[in-house]
């Protein structure tokens, strides 16, 4: 039998006990909850730096890279705005028989083939030109496809996709709105003159005449020549909801073959040497020589000047020469600055459209003559 003393030691014992485990549970609790609360927070702080570097890498690499070869040192703002080069799709006849609906709706013809309109899966309106008369085999196709593909400018229409399957050869294009510049600043029909929605101003015909320019001096490269076939006609010069002049038809002539009649079909914006080989062979200067027609054509339409019997060109250009400042004068809608806009358009015509191949500048130089300041152009020698 324990004693009252006894007893009550040893509830006093007990109690000390209890109480000095418990303080100890406690503080090693607290401790593995500061343990884990650590580990995720480094966790967490991880995991947003691997985060953070991984969008800053992203971006960087969604840069457009430097085109290889190009002289323009990044600071500078480029001349000629580059787009990111892409491959064009291979599709089937099939396919290309659902996107234009059976060929439904044709937008036009010329000598390399049909045009028709239509759209891809994602809803975008496309162009989709069928070609005749193509030569060499599928493998020499492919490889001027991709070579056409390769061509990545804001002022030169991209290449989307192609078809070949059978005899069927097909390119597809990217719609524009707006036509080509033939509808709009060369259009004799009265109704146009009426809507005044579709004519274009000066500034808006000067910025086109920079643009194809700009797309010229790329793709003629920095020797001036790259053996692509390119026909700088208002026709093929298209317009994209802004505007923006974009040269068709880039590289069509190398897959097709030029018929007898197509080439009795040449026009006005043939450079001579096109015509007869006695003026000498064809080169990059050939297109400078049709690009300036173009230029003094958009002039010479915008105002409805006629020359005489013959409205052409080249007696255009012939009466500027007498007539030049009595033509910029008579621009009396628009302000000094225009005028010498106009003017500068005259002038880089009459150099680009000289008989001799030798006496018209190349494209980079036409480019400089329309950035810089109409003061420092003179007129060149008189066209015989």
């Amino acid at each position: 039998t324990r004693t009252p003393a006894l007893a009550s030691s040893c509830r006093a014992t007990c109690r000390t006990g209890t109480k000095t485990q418990g303080k100890g549970a406690s503080s090693d609790y607290k401790k593995r909850i500061y343990i884990i609360v650590g580990v995720i927070g480094g966790i967490f702080l991880l995991l947003l730096l691997l985060t953070t570097c991984f969008i800053c890498h992203k971006k960087y690499r969604g840069l457009s890279p430097p085109v290889e070869g190009s002289t323009t040192p990044p600071s500078k703002e480029p001349s000629e705005p580059k787009l990111r080069a892409h491959h064009p799709k291979r599709y089937t006849y099939s396919e290309v028989e659902r996107m234009t609906k059976t060929f439904a709706h044709r937008m036009g013809q010329g000598s390399h083939g049909d045009v028709y309109r239509g759209n891809l899966r994602d809803a975008r309106q496309i162009t989709v030109k069928v070609l005749k008369n193509c030569k060499g085999g599928d493998k020499d196709f492919v490889k001027e496809v991709e070579s056409i593909g390769a061509i990545s400018h804001n002022n030169v229409a991209p290449l989307l996709g192609f078809c070949l399957q059978g005899p069927t050869r097909a390119l597809i294009y990217e719609y524009m709105p707006n036509g080509s510049l033939e509808s709009y600043a060369l259009s004799s029909d009265d109704s146009v003159e009426e809507n005044y929605s579709l004519w274009l101003y000066w500034e808006k015909l000067f910025d086109i005449a920079v643009g194809v320019a700009r797309g010229l001096d790329y793709l003629h490269g920095d020797d001036g020549a790259n053996g692509m076939n390119i026909s700088i006609k208002p026709r093929n010069i298209l317009l994209d909801h802004e505007l923006c002049p974009k040269i068709s038809d880039v590289g069509v002539a190398n897959l097709c073959e030029t018929s007898t009649r197509g080439a009795r079909e040449r026009d006005g914006y043939d450079a001579p040497e096109v015509v007869s080989r006695r003026f000498g062979p064809v080169t990059s200067k050939s297109d400078v020589y049709s690009y300036g027609v173009m230029v003094l054509e958009m002039v010479r339409a915008k105002r409805h000047v006629k020359v005489g019997a013959d409205t052409t060109s080249k007696y255009f250009a012939q009466w500027l020469y007498e007539h030049l400042d009595e033509f910029c004068n008579s621009v009396s809608d628009v302000n000094g600055d225009t005028r010498e806009l106009v003017r500068k358009m005259i002038i880089v015509g009459l150099w680009c459209s000289q008989t001799a191949p030798a006496s018209r500048p190349s494209m980079s130089g036409v480019v400089e003559m329309l950035e810089g300041s109409s003061a420092e152009l003179e007129l060149p020698r008189r066209i015989p």
